[in-house]
């Protein structure tokens, strides 16, 4: 009798995992509710019964029900007499779906108990992002980033938010930890005297080593950007020492190389015409640099510039997007210059790629050009992206960013009158080529992964810049 019963029970199990796997086919194509159907089926079989739950909690996450998946795998768990802290899988969702739900105290102690039983980044970042929103450091919770540092080999997967915690409330320490570079600093620089600088996109400090200060950037081992930033200090940037910083010092760690440069002392100016001018002057020099031979082989694949390519790459779906969207429909001048655009495209595209290639900062623009106060001069910083570039994309990327279409015009007229390239171009061939360059830097930029609200939102924040681009570039094209 015993062994029939057994029989019967494992017969159950088998309908009810027959059941659970057919859902799981439905999930992944999307087919929720017929995954939800099987599901029940397996749930009135009887056996399981926390394998199925658990299963309904896998289902209304991906159908996005955050309220219905936390309450089947609470409830999985509770079937098993586990706590959601004690386990290692389903703890870090549950942490997730908790704040999701709009219980973001319970989030947190239920994330700091977990910690105390499992290390997991996942919900290490949970736990930075609601200290983040509650204004306010934690130590314990510096503790537990301390600990996975020293023990996980994911440093190079510190998401922003990591980053963003360390600056906001100036853990200084905790930063260098997560660079890899405390032990080092220690001995040569006074972490009080680190301080941390607000930038964009890159990680920068300011930091004092030997009593000299100086910029601290790091980069990702076996990044294109370090290649990019190394190769161009090492063969080219000789003849730019006096617009370039000099690089002094280089720690390697296990995820990043940190560079240690000159401290260029500066002040936010008034980017005014002699600002332009003397910004283009420089820009004209890198541009015309001779390219050293052993730059350009050891550049190899590098040459064909990726980020570029991207932005070539994107032209046309940006100029579809931008031409039917409804704020930019109404606007004749504007919708027409992108329709003649549309149909110029495959000249366009074959134009940029047979372009002439010269020595390009990558991203040239105001941000990345500081007034050295002590020297009084101009310092070009941020050379990550730099490399062989088509002609006059650098100046099209600086040009971009103006609003006044008298100034585009002047600047492109100085760049060509003041440079060597003058011998190849007269003005109307060079104008073509700018407004080309402005065109495929900045369009794709403003539909970019965008959609709905944040696609408007983008276009609104850009219109001037666009109708400037377009409107140089259609009249270029006559």
């Amino acid at each position: 009798m015993l062994w029939f019963r057994k029989e019967q029970k494992e017969k159950k199990k088998e309908k009810v995992y027959a059941q659970i796997r057919a859902a799981q086919e439905y999930r992944r194509e999307s087919e929720f509710e017929l995954a939800e159907r099987s599901l029940n089926k397996a749930l009135k079989i009887g056996e399981e019964q926390s394998v199925v739950y658990r299963a309904f909690g896998w289902l209304f996450l991906r159908s996005g029900h955050p309220k219905r998946a936390e309450k089947s795998l609470r409830y999985s768990l509770k079937l098993d007499g586990i706590s959601p802290e004690a386990d290692e899988n389903i703890g870090p969702v549950l942490i997730e779906l908790t704040l999701k739900n709009g219980r973001p105290e319970e989030a947190w102690d239920m994330g700091m108990a977990y910690l105390k039983n499992n290390m997991n980044v996942k919900v290490l970042y949970l736990l930075t992002g609601l200290a983040l929103k509650s204004g306010e450091a934690n130590e314990e919770l510096n503790e537990y980033w301390r600990a996975f540092l020293v023990v996980s080999e994911e440093r190079a997967y510190l998401k922003k938010v990591f980053w963003i915690y360390c600056r906001t409330f100036q853990l200084n320490e905790l930063y260098s930890d997560g660079l890899g570079v405390k032990e080092q600093l220690m001995k040569i620089s006074d972490h009080e005297q680190i301080e941390m600088l607000h930038h964009r996109k890159a990680l920068i400090r300011k930091v004092w080593i030997d009593g000299e200060p100086m910029f601290e950037k790091p980069l990702k081992k076996g990044s294109e950007a370090l290649l990019r930033g190394g190769l161009f200090y090492r063969y080219m940037a000789s003849g730019l020492s006096d617009v370039v910083p000099e690089e002094k010092r280089e720690i390697i760690t296990k995820v990043y190389h940190v560079f240690y440069s000159e401290f260029i002392e500066h002040k936010p100016v008034v980017k005014n015409q002699v600002f332009h001018r003397e910004a283009v002057a420089i820009l004209r020099r890198i541009n015309e640099l001779e390219i050293r031979p052993e730059y350009e082989r050891r550049l190899g694949s590098m040459v064909h510039h990726g980020y570029v390519k991207s932005k070539r790459d994107q032209l046309p779906t940006s100029v579809e997007i931008l031409k039917n969207h409804t704020f930019v429909r109404h606007d004749a001048e504007l919708s027409g210059g992108l329709t003649k655009m549309q149909e110029q495209m495959e000249r366009l595209l074959k134009d940029f790629d047979e372009a002439e290639l010269v020595l390009s900062h990558g991203d040239f623009h105001v941000a990345n050009i500081l007034r050295d106060t002590v020297n009084d001069r101009l310092v070009v910083v941020d050379w990550d992206v730099s490399g062989l570039l088509p002609l006059g994309f650098d100046l099209g990327s600086y040009l971009g960013h103006l609003r006044s279409p008298v100034a585009i015009e002047q600047l492109a007229k100085l760049y060509l009158e003041e440079s060597a390239f003058r011998a190849k171009y007269d003005w109307e061939e060079w104008r073509y080529m700018v407004a080309l360059m402005m065109a495929v830097r900045h369009i794709p930029s403003v539909t970019d992964k965008k959609t709905g609200e944040a696609l408007e939102s983008s276009i609104r924040d850009h219109y001037r810049q666009l109708y400037n681009i377009v409107s140089f570039l259609t009249d270029a094209m006559r």
